[in-house]
C-alpha cells in the first residue's frame, strides 16, 4: 500500500522530533574567567532574612552601616579558571573572613577576618603561592593614639606597597544611628618587610562614614562611598539657625543616602565621582568599581541610607560618570515611591551586589536571583546582558568576589599629613591646623547641568556660617553643633577663609538679619557634613546640591 505523499512527509517530521527530542539539549559554555577570591558565608545566620521580605531584617553581610562588621562564618575561597573551588586558609583558622583584595603584582590577598564570634575585626595579608599570612592592623600606635579601638574592615590596595582600609571607631556614634562612625586609614602593606615603614595616616575624617573604597589607577585617586547626612537642619525659629528637631525646620526633607565620593591619597580635593545626579537613588552608590572603560558600577538599595538594612538590592552603571545611572540587574526600585515590585505583591525582589570589574569589560557580581538570601557568583556585560553563573552552593552567599589579575599602580603615593583628633571641646578647635576653604561665588547656579540645584539669589550683605560638628558619643545622634566662625559674603560672592582642618563641618549662607537664605529648591544649608586636610585648599563653585560637580575652571583662588 502507498502512502500519501503528505503522511509520508508528517512521519518525517514526526521522526525528526523524536531525535530532536533524544538529543541532550546543549549547555551553554562556561565563561572563561581569571582564577576569583571570594568569600563563601552561611545564609542560615540569625538577622539575614531573604530580602524580598523584611527591609530592615534583609542585610547583606559587608554592607552598609550594620553590616560591614556583621560576623557570619564564613571562609576565603579560590576559584580556579577550570571551575574548581578550594579554600584559600586553612580551616577554621578565622571565625568570619570578608572583601579580599588582590596586589598589583597578583601575588598577594588582603582581607579582613574576625577570630571569634566576640574578637574584632583586622586586616591581614596572605600570599597565594604559599599561604603565609601577615597581620597589618591592630598595632596601639595605628591611628596615632594610645588605644586601638574598633574594626578594620574593607582594605584595598592603593600602591604596591599601600593598603587603604575603613577604621570603624567605636568610642564614636553616627549621626542617624548608634553605628561607630568609619573612615579610610592608610597602612603599610609590608610592615613584616619593612619596620619603619610607619603607622596608619587618616585619610578622611567624616562624621558619619567613609567605607568601601577602590583605587581609580586612570585618576590616581581612592573611590569610596561616602554616608550623606546632616541631622541639623536650617531654622528660623531657633536663634542659632539651625535645630534637630523635624517640626522647626525650614523643611523636613533632608539627605540621607550613600553617594560615591573620590579623594585625593593625601586627602585633599574631595569630590562627587559617579552619580546620576537626577534622582536619590541615582544619586546612591556603595561599594564603586572601576571597569575598563572607565566607568564606575555600584550596589544601590531601596533604602539609600542603608540603616537599619538595606532593602532591595541592585547594581547601576555610572557613564558618564556624572549625569547618567542605569540599573544592570536587580531589584527594580521605583524612585519616586521608594518601592519596588518585590513588596506590592508580595513577591521576593531578586538581590545584585558586590560589583568587580574583568580584565575584558564584564562584570563580576553577587546575584541572589530568587530572593532566598543564597547569593552566588555571576559574570555579565557592562550593559547588562548575557548574565552567566559560575559559582553556587545552597546554604551560603559568595560574596566580596574579586579577580586575580595583576594591574599597574603607583609605586609612590603622597600621604596625608598627620592630624590631630577631633576635640570634644569648642575652646580646643582654635587649636588645630587650618584649611583654606575657597567657594568662587556662592551664588552661582548650575543650570546648564541636570540634577544640579538652583542657588539662592544674589543678596547683599550676606553672610556665611561655618559650623562645626564635634563628637558626644553619650548623647542622641553622637554629637554638637558648634559656630565656629559668621563672616560676610564679598560683594562678588566669593568667600576665602580659613578653618579647622580635619573636623567635619558644614555651611549655611543666611542675610543681614541672620535668616537662611533660600532658593526655589530648599535653604541654602549644606545637607552633608564636609572637612579639610591640614593646609589645603577647598574650591568649590555655589552654596547647593551639585555644586562640588562644576566646572571651576584653572582659576587660582585670590590672597586676601
Amino acid at each position: 500500500m502507498r502512502l500519501p505523499p503528505v503522511w509520508i512527509a508528517l512521519t518525517a517530521l514526526a521522526l525528526a522530533g523524536a531525535l530532536l527530542a533524544a538529543a541532550p539539549v546543549p549547555r551553554p559554555r562556561p565563561p572563561e574567567l581569571p582564577p576569583i577570591v571570594f568569600v563563601e558565608r552561611s545564609s542560615n545566620s540569625p538577622g539575614l532574612a531573604p530580602h524580598g521580605r523584611d527591609p530592615a531584617a534583609g542585610q547583606v553581610p559587608g554592607l552598609g552601616p550594620r553590616g560591614r562588621a556583621e560576623r557570619v562564618p564564613g571562609r576565603l575561597m579560590l576559584r580556579s579558571p577550570d571551575g574548581a573551588v578550594r579554600e584559600l586558609l586553612p580551616a577554621r583558622q578565622y571565625f568570619a573572613v570578608a572583601h579580599p583584595r588582590v596586589s598589583p603584582d597578583a601575588r598577594h590577598v588582603v582581607f579582613a577576618a574576625a577570630a571569634s564570634a566576640n574578637e574584632p575585626w583586622r586586616v591581614s595579608r596572605v600570599d597565594l603561592e604559599t599561604g603565609a599570612r601577615v597581620g597589618l592592623t591592630g598595632e596601639p600606635s595605628f591611628v596615632g593614639s594610645d588605644e586601638t579601638t574598633g574594626d578594620f574592615v574593607q582594605p584595598c590596595w592603593i600602591s604596591d606597597s599601600l593598603v587603604c582600609v575603613v577604621w570603624a571607631d567605636v568610642t564614636t556614634r553616627t549621626q542617624y544611628a548608634a553605628a561607630p562612625v568609619s573612615r579610610l586609614v592608610m597602612i603599610p602593606a609590608y610592615p613584616d618587610r619593612d619596620p619603619a615603614a610607619g603607622t596608619g595616616h587618616p585619610v578622611t575624617h567624616e562624621r558619619n562614614g567613609a567605607e568601601t573604597p577602590c583605587f581609580d589607577p586612570t585618576t590616581g585617586r581612592i573611590v569610596y562611598s561616602r554616608w550623606w547626612f546632616n541631622r541639623w537642619r536650617a531654622s528660623d525659629d531657633d536663634p542659632r539657625g539651625i535645630t534637630d528637631d523635624a517640626a522647626h525646620a525650614v523643611t523636613r526633607d533632608t539627605v540621607n543616602l550613600w553617594q560615591i565620593v573620590s579623594i585625593r591619597t593625601d586627602g585633599t580635593d574631595e569630590r562627587v565621582e559617579a552619580s546620576g545626579l537626577t534622582s536619590r537613588l541615582e544619586s546612591m552608590g556603595y561599594g564603586p568599581a572601576v571597569l575598563a572603560d572607565g566607568s564606575i558600577v555600584a550596589t544601590y538599595a531601596s533604602n539609600l541610607g542603608l540603616s537599619p538594612g538595606p532593602g532591595r538590592l541592585g547594581i547601576q552603571r555610572f557613564w558618564p560618570r556624572l549625569g547618567k545611572a542605569r540599573r544592570l540587574i536587580g531589584a527594580i526600585v521605583d524612585a519616586a515611591a521608594a518601592s519596588n515590585y518585590g513588596s506590592p505583591h508580595g513577591l521576593a525582589a531578586p538581590a545584585a551586589c558586590d560589583p568587580a570589574g574583568l580584565p575584558d569589560g564584564r562584570i563580576l557580581f553577587s546575584y541572589d536571583p530568587g530572593g532566598h538570601g543564597e547569593f552566588g557568583l555571576y559574570v555579565m556585560d557592562r550593559d547588562g546582558s548575557h548574565v552567566q553563573r559560575v559559582y553556587g552552593s545552597p546554604g551560603s552567599m559568595a560574596l566580596d568576589a574579586a579577580p586575580v589579575v595583576a594591574w599597574r599602580a603607583p609605586r609612590r603615593v603622597a600621604l596625608p599629613p598627620e592630624t590631630a583628633p577631633v576635640p570634644a571641646r569648642p575652646e580646643d578647635l582654635a587649636m588645630l591646623a587650618t584649611f583654606r576653604f575657597f567657594d568662587r561665588d556662592v551664588f552661582a547656579g548650575g543650570h546648564a547641568l541636570p540634577g544640579v540645584h538652583a542657588a539662592p539669589p544674589r543678596t547683599r550683605d550676606a553672610r556665611i556660617r561655618f559650623w562645626a560638628a564635634l563628637p558626644r558619643p553619650d548623647v542622641a545622634g553622637g554629637d554638637t553643633a558648634v559656630l565656629v566662625r559668621e563672616t560676610p559674603v564679598h560683594p562678588d560672592g566669593s568667600v576665602d577663609e580659613r578653618v579647622p582642618a580635619g573636623v567635619p563641618m558644614f555651611e549655611q549662607l543666611v542675610d543681614a538679619h541672620g535668616r537662611v537664605l533660600r532658593s526655589m529648591d530648599g535653604p541654602a544649608h549644606v545637607a552633608g557634613l564636609n572637612a579639610g586636610a591640614p593646609d589645603a585648599i577647598v574650591t568649590c563653585v555655589g552654596c547647593h546640591t551639585g555644586h562640588s560637580v562644576l566646572e571651576r575652571g584653572r582659576v587660582h583662588p585670590p590672597r586676601r
